[in-house]
């Protein structure tokens, strides 16, 4: 079964090459004054889709990633962050 295909298309409607997502990338990081971590952005995609109440296989089946690379990505989200979700969770039920 194939996946629903390309994130990132040309403005042809063709998947975008990843040098040219990479020069894209560092042009925008560039003009933020920030660094360019290509490789961080997945790992971002996955942490968010977590943090947005996904499960860990949903977010593997998004990100191409195993489950083990999703678990341990889930095992190392922002405590702080959870830590509020679960303050939210408990008081949105008192």
């Amino acid at each position: 079964m194939r996946g629903p295909g390309p994130i990132c298309l040309t403005i042809h409607g063709k998947p975008m090459r990843d040098d040219n997502a990479r020069k894209i990338l560092k042009a925008f990081s560039a003009a933020a004054g920030a660094p360019s971590v290509p490789h961080g952005l997945r790992k971002n995609a996955v942490i968010a889709l977590l943090e947005a109440g996904c499960s860990v296989a949903q977010t593997a089946a998004v990100s191409g990633q195993s489950l083990t690379m999703v678990e341990w990505y889930a095992r190392r989200r922002n405590q702080s962050t959870l830590a509020d979700a679960a303050m939210e969770a408990w008081e949105s039920k008192s």
